[in-house]
């Protein structure tokens, strides 16, 4: 083929008969494409390829009067079907010009001798054409080159939605960037990505690409043909801390009306997902705490004598504190008095900013028994306990388990009396097992 000039073949191909230009490129193409057949290695792409590296985004139809240029810019997918010989390969050219010949139509002679759908090669072309694979053309040169109508910025909190609106041509693709400069965006934030178009196009056509930009390379993060779930990044404040700011999203549009001429109009619709921050009303708090602990006790008389106990499985629980929420931390203090002995419950707890989960409790008791002039205090604090969303009707955090012991930083249970004899105590170790548990359960005022 690279022995003949581009209008021979272009003779060749199609005759004498007078052909459409806008389906004329493909002799151009497997010209330029020859080249590197031709060269024996010495060429990566061919010579007069520089420049042309976005053409083949128009798609495969192109209504350009330049129809030379155009041909450069389709090598690439030349060049991506000949290498697969299942797909393609070396002999699928001459298939093609073949077809051409009886049908005058180019891009329809082309899809109709590769063996496999459009659907799933054309999408994969340009996956490996972005990723840097076809030619050695720099995945950067996407990244650092995108349209600035293709670019979206999210700069602060009321950065949360930006829909692309695009005519896509059969068989062609665009790709758009997002850059995360919002330093204080939301730690659970994520993006929402969907791109919707028309019933047939919807049904069949279009595939979205997401990658993570990588420095000068696209990291893969997945693929989602027409009809499957819409693809989401989650975790976008963490990737940013640790310096992923950008993702690039093509779409591939691979539908196409009976002669490739037709077209789309495709929104692309980006959307920040946040978790709301809820501010919570809570009006009580109960607490119940269980684990095991080792207790000293020494009694001074005439002497001091110390002794340690073993206490297994000791259930400890709180009365329902009353108090109230500011800016989702809770504040209750509660006395009650049963007889000789008087008990004070003060609880201090902060919830994160959806309620998820309890970030720091600090729970005291103090419990005096008059008669034996005894005071015990019981000092907790805690934190990371997540809600329990079993429990619908009510705010109910818990931990269980070994894992209790991890979420729990302060337990002591300080003991005083002066009586016949006097003495004091506190709890020299602590353990959890899988009885162990802490509950902390919110209440409101209906």
């Amino acid at each position: 083929l690279y022995l003949f000039m581009q209008e021979n073949l272009a003779y060749i191909i199609y005759g004498d008969r007078d052909f459409s230009a806008c389906y004329s490129w493909y002799p151009y193409a497997v010209q330029a494409w020859s080249e590197i057949i031709f060269s024996e290695g010495a060429l990566d792409a061919p010579a007069d390829f520089p420049g042309h590296e976005y053409d083949v985004f128009h798609g495969l139809y192109y209504d350009s009067e330049n129809i030379e240029h155009h041909g450069l810019g389709m090598t690439p997918l030349i060049h991506y079907l000949a290498r697969d010989d299942e797909l393609y390969g070396l002999e699928g050219p001459t298939q093609t010009i073949q077809k051409i010949r009886e049908t005058k139509n180019t891009t329809a002679s082309l899809v109709q001798t590769v063996k496999g759908d459009v659907k799933d090669w054309l999408p994969d072309f340009f996956h490996a054409y972005l990723r840097g694979e076809i030619y050695g053309v720099n995945s950067s040169l996407f990244i650092n080159n995108a349209f600035l109508n293709y670019r979206w910025s999210i700069n602060n909190k009321n950065d949360t939605l930006k829909v692309f609106s695009q005519t896509y041509d059969d068989l062609s693709a665009k790709y758009f960037l997002v850059e995360i400069n919002d330093e204080e965006i939301d730690e659970n934030a994520e993006l929402l990505i969907n791109a919707d178009g028309p019933p047939v196009a919807h049904d069949y056509g279009i595939t979205v690409l997401v990658y993570a930009v990588q420095g000068n390379t696209l990291e893969f993060l997945g693929r989602a043909d027409a009809n499957q779930a819409n693809p989401t990044i989650p975790g976008l404040k963490a990737s940013a801390e640790g310096g992923v700011t950008q993702y690039l999203i093509a779409v591939v549009y691979s539908d196409h009306n009976d002669d490739y001429t037709g077209s789309a109009d495709i929104d692309l619709t980006l959307s920040l997902n946040q978790e709301e921050e809820k501010e919570a009303d809570f009006t009580s708090c109960f607490i119940w705490l269980q684990l095991d602990y080792d207790f000293y006790q020494c009694v001074t008389s005439t002497t001091t004598i110390c002794t340690t106990y073993v206490r297994d499985n000791v259930y400890l629980s709180s009365a329902e504190t009353q108090g109230a929420t500011v800016e989702n931390q809770f504040t209750g203090t509660i006395t009650e008095t049963y007889g000789s002995v008087t008990i004070t419950d003060n609880i201090t707890c902060t919830l994160g900013p959806d309620l998820s989960d309890i970030v720091a409790l600090e729970w005291s008791q103090t419990e005096y028994n008059s008669l034996t002039n005894t005071t015990l205090e019981t000092h907790v604090v805690a934190s990371n306990i997540p809600l329990n969303p079993e429990y619908e009707d009510y705010y109910h955090y818990e931990l269980t388990g070994e894992s209790l012991c991890s979420s729990l930083t302060t337990f002591t249970i300080d003991k005083t009396w002066d009586m016949v004899t006097t003495g004091y105590g506190n709890v020299s170790s602590y353990s959890c097992d899988k009885d162990s548990y802490i509950w902390v359960i919110f209440g409101n005022e209906e």
